[in-house]
């Protein structure tokens, strides 16, 4: 499930970042809009569909987006400095990929590349992004 989520999105999920705050409270609209997600998921599973893993993943990628938007934009006291700059990394590497046609080729093809662009020297650069991957739940 991992493969499909984008890296920014890892960040900004308190399941994915143990800095952020990971317990809602929902009235009772959210509470509705959350238990019919995982009803679906339940009558999913039971069904004999061929095709209901990939709905199932689709659904926990909406809680997930439902999630990070219920908890709105994070404030800068939930950043640490190298967060922020893997969050910026991530989203440079979101806008150049997938490349749509030969007219609109990469911009930035090498880590020193990405590092100009952040501001940031490239072993810096590197060794943030090594730490971040650390830190991450194993695939």
């Amino acid at each position: 499930m991992l493969n499909g989520l984008r890296q920014e999105i890892r960040y900004e999920s308190p399941l994915f970042n143990d800095t952020l705050e990971s317990v809602f409270l929902l009235d009772e609209a959210g509470v509705e809009r959350f238990s019919r997600y995982f009803l679906e998921m339940e009558e999913l599973m039971a069904s004999d569909y061929p095709h209901k893993y990939d709905m199932i993943r689709n659904l926990l990628f909406a809680l997930i987006h439902d999630g990070i938007r219920l908890r709105g934009p994070l404030e800068e006291k939930h950043y640490q400095g190298s967060d922020r700059l893997v969050t910026k990394f991530f989203h440079l590497m979101d806008q150049q990929f997938p490349v749509d046609s030969p007219e609109s080729p990469l911009k930035m093809m090498t880590p020193a590349d990405y590092a100009a662009r952040l501001n940031v020297h490239v072993n810096y650069l590197n060794a943030v992004i090594k730490k971040a991957r650390e830190k991450q739940p194993a695939k």
